[in-house]
């Protein structure tokens, strides 16, 4: 579920958002799952860290690059979906 920003909001509340969005997952209902949730939870991990680090290495970055970065790791994290109960 993607949390909201509001109207207006700035590019680092909308890089927050995707940041909480993809390292937040539902525990799993059963311990059989728990290794799929590990699993899910590990590749968004590094999806988040990928993202914070590109944006670390530009000193002089802007609104437009940390927003198309939010993007890029809404994009990312979906690629790693919630386990099926």
């Amino acid at each position: 579920m993607r949390g909201s920003v509001a109207p207006g909001s700035c590019a680092v509340r909308e890089l927050l958002l995707a940041i909480s969005d993809a390292l937040t997952l539902s525990a799993p209902e059963a311990e059989s799952n728990e290794l799929a949730y590990l699993r899910t939870h590990r590749g968004r991990a590094r999806v988040v860290l990928f993202a914070v680090r590109g944006l670390l290495t530009d000193r002089e970055i802007s609104d437009e690059a940390v927003m198309a970065a939010a993007g890029n790791l809404r994009d990312r994290a979906a690629d790693y979906p919630e386990p099926s109960s």
